[in-house]
């Protein structure tokens, strides 16, 4: 039987390779040549980047407080999560911007559940210090899905105006951030009559 301290540190361990593998999903998106055409979503990507680096800092910290060492791939969940995020990297690098910012939105809410976690096991077990880590962690994923959110609809019109579908209509952008935004806030979303 596990001990408190040894389960912790899994999950723990868990946080780092799903943090490991996102950061190498962004690290290359990031570079790709539909980011460099967008400079807000190169942005967005370059501020996900830095919040990994210091996410996979401080999960090493925790680590080694907790006596844990280095993750290494036998994990299961690791390794799943590696897969799937070998497999979207090497399909959608270089191919829609808006694809990839959709794949991070979905690895990001993942990673908050899994922070979620942690920080619950973390309190269960009566470690304030990786409880309180935890539910930064979550925070800050937080903020980046909003911006996410918030960057889609300029993306995605974007690319629909150079497939020659759209016009590039900045209302558009901003209409579509409101009604996802009063969506997420259980507020009736604007509804045009064109």
């Amino acid at each position: 039987m596990e001990t408190a301290r040894e389960i912790l540190s899994g999950y723990v361990s868990d946080m780092l390779l799903i943090e490991r593998e996102i950061h190498a999903a962004v690290r290359r998106q990031r570079d790709s040549s539909s980011a460099r055409e967008m400079p807000a979503a190169q942005g967005l990507l370059s501020r996900l980047e830095e919040q990994l680096d210091q996410h996979v800092a401080a999960l090493k910290v925790a680590l080694d407080r907790g006596g844990g060492g280095e993750p290494t791939l036998k994990s299961t969940l690791g390794a799943i999560l590696g897969a799937a995020a070998g497999l979207f990297d090497r399909i959608r690098l270089d191919a829609q911007l808006s694809r990839m910012l959709r794949d991070d939105y979905a690895a990001l809410s993942f990673a908050s559940v899994c922070y979620e976690m942690l920080h619950t096991t973390a309190l269960g077990v009566r470690d304030q210090w990786v409880a309180d880590l935890a539910i930064r962690h979550l925070g800050d994923y937080a903020r980046c899905i909003m911006e996410i959110g918030d960057t889609m609809p300029q993306v995605l019109l974007a690319e629909l105006h150079a497939q020659g579908t759209a016009t590039v209509d900045p209302g558009v952008a901003l209409q579509a951030q409101r009604n996802v935004r009063a969506a997420w806030s259980s507020q009736s979303p604007e509804v045009s009559a064109h």
